[in-house]
């Protein structure tokens, strides 16, 4: 292992994430990972390493750090202004640091989590097949503080040159959803009222789930109340007895008690990782891939 970086600021929170630790819900694991997994996986392809690599993720900017070796850096995700030594550089493209140097990001003006990947991954012990940090269940690396050291595993391959990686998307944010599996506590009306409702992200949200201001959505009480607790799944739209959907995110619970009325499309979750309290959405009826 190869110290990096000293970090001098996290801002609201700043996290070490890969893709998560899959397939352990049956001993009340959930997956956790990058809330934007796209984004993670975008900034590793450009600083040269494997897309499942370890990097940080940053939530709202304000993140500053000083590097202790030369490396290669990239940022992807919310576009922060990003500056070294006081100089402004591009985001999403490949970014050499010497030793000494300082690396500042200031808060985005869209979006929400940043992803800085270090050529060779950033390192730290294995949990369960993962380095993740899920500050909700107490699992992995605790949030990193001022003063912490970051270490990386290995060197990296050649990094990706230039934005080649696509553009940050803006404004009103179009998911799709399927209905269920619990729709059937829901009158019709109330149904379509999910697909036809502009949301808005509310204050609640961080990386268990979203919950979304717009008319409440309430459950029939003659099916809602008969309800066990069951499993539920990244991107499950949950119903709260009153009225208001949460989106359930990387470190969402393995299982809830409120019906779940659709569960969004598992890719469309990253772009649901962007929103900040205000953002709006709106959700598109699809039918299940398996059908």
């Amino acid at each position: 292992m190869t110290p990096v970086l000293r970090i001098d600021s996290v801002g609201v929170q700043a996290t070490v994430q890969d893709l998560g630790r899959p397939g352990h819900a049956a001993i009340g694991v959930t997956a956790g990972g990058a809330a934007d997994r796209t984004s993670l996986q975008r900034a590793n392809r450009i600083a040269g390493n494997p897309p499942d690599a370890a990097a940080i993720e940053i939530v709202a900017g304000m993140f500053s750090a000083i590097a202790l070796a030369d490396t290669i850096v990239a940022l992807a995700g919310a576009p922060a202004p990003l500056r070294i030594n006081g100089r402004a550089v591009a985001t999403e493209t490949a970014v050499r640091l010497g030793t000494g140097d300082r690396i500042e990001l200031d808060q985005p003006p869209t979006g929400l989590r940043s992803y800085l990947a270090l050529a060779g991954g950033v390192s730290g012990e294995l949990l369960l097949g993962s380095r993740s940090s899920s500050p909700s269940m107490g699992l992995g690396r605790v949030p990193l503080r001022p003063g912490e050291i970051v270490s990386v595993a290995g060197t990296g391959n050649e990094p990706a040159v230039g934005d080649a990686f696509g553009r940050w998307h803006q404004g009103l944010r179009l998911v799709s959803a399927v209905p269920g599996p619990r729709d059937e506590a829901f009158d019709e009306d109330t149904l379509e009222s999910l697909f036809a409702t502009t949301w808005r992200a509310g204050n609640e949200l961080d990386r268990v789930g979203i919950r979304l201001d717009g008319p409440p959505l309430v459950p029939r009480p003659d099916v809602a109340a008969t309800m066990a607790s069951e499993p539920v799944v990244r991107g499950a739209i949950q119903v709260s007895p009153d009225g208001r959907p949460t989106v359930f995110l990387a470190d969402h619970p393995v299982t809830g008690g409120y019906p779940v009325i659709a569960v969004v499309a598992d890719g469309d979750t990253d772009e649901l990782a962007q929103l900040r309290p205000g953002d709006e959405l709106r959700f598109r009826r699809t039918a299940p891939t398996w059908l």
